[in-house]
């Protein structure tokens, strides 16, 4: 009978460790495929360290660069205090050996900036607060990231703003040329070239051969929106009792509606 359960715990034992090693194996898969940062973010908890991100850089190897260069979107601890980083980040990268060492701004370029210009769009639109300089981002803040002096990251920026709703037009196109390709011959819709301004409110310039094209809202017909109560959004939780579809015809995709949550 001693033998007997002796046997039966050696046979528990085996299968519980069966049981660890196939959940350790999908917990590197899924870092492999899916990025280890949404592999800790299961357990509420990034990298808290640079030690802890250098090992997750190791594990990802070449073959999944856009995981190696994606910014957390979490904070880590470094000697500058909390940083969103990538493999990149100095800290970080001068740990790795050469055999981890990757280049990202070839394949990724303006992961900074596009980090910090997702990151403000996302707070302001859950009504915060976006602070630039409280946030760094790979060793600089996104008060330098998002106002770029060299002419691939100010094209980059215009791309990105263009293409953004404002609280005058809807989220613009780019386009080559100029705007009169976009505009079907019978439509109510029609894109005019606007200006694209950066995060500080100053126009930039336009990179050379491209135009911004937006559909832009009627200030009268807003003014009428606005009268009733209402606001001119892109028709997220809207109480669509204060359509105003002559005044917003849905070809534009511009609606006049109340905010409900």
């Amino acid at each position: 009978m001693y033998k007997r359960g002796q046997e039966g715990v050696s046979s528990f034992g085996s299968l519980a460790a069966i049981v660890l090693i196939l959940i350790v194996v999908v917990l590197i898969a899924m870092g492999f495929y899916v990025g280890w940062d949404k592999v800790f973010s299961i357990f509420d908890q990034t990298p808290s360290n640079v030690a802890m991100k250098v090992e997750a850089c190791k594990l990802t190897k070449s073959s999944l660069l856009s995981s190696y260069c994606e910014i957390g979107q979490k904070p880590i601890s470094t000697t500058r205090g909390k940083v969103y980083a990538s493999c990149t980040y100095s800290e970080v990268y001068s740990q790795l050996g050469s055999e981890y060492q990757f280049e990202c701004s070839k394949d990724y370029p303006n992961l900074e900036m596009k980090f910090c210009l997702d990151k403000k769009a996302a707070i302001e639109k859950s009504g915060g607060k976006f602070v630039a300089k409280d946030y760094d981002v790979n060793g600089q803040t996104c008060e330098v990231w998002i106002n770029p002096v060299d002419q691939a990251s100010v094209d980059f920026l215009w791309d990105y703003m263009c293409k953004l709703p404002t609280a005058s037009r809807n989220a613009g196109k780019v386009n080559p040329t100029d705007c009169n390709s976009l505009n079907p011959s019978v439509s109510t819709t029609s894109y005019d070239p606007v200006d694209v301004l950066g995060v500080n409110g100053v126009k930039i310039a336009n990179p050379t051969g491209k135009v911004c094209c937006a559909i832009k809202r009627a200030t009268v017909a807003e003014t009428k929106c606005v009268a009733a109560g209402g606001q001119v959004i892109e028709g997220e939780n809207c109480d669509t009792s204060l359509l105003l579809e002559s005044d917003f015809p849905a070809s534009t995709g511009i609606v006049c509606c109340k905010k409900t949550a």
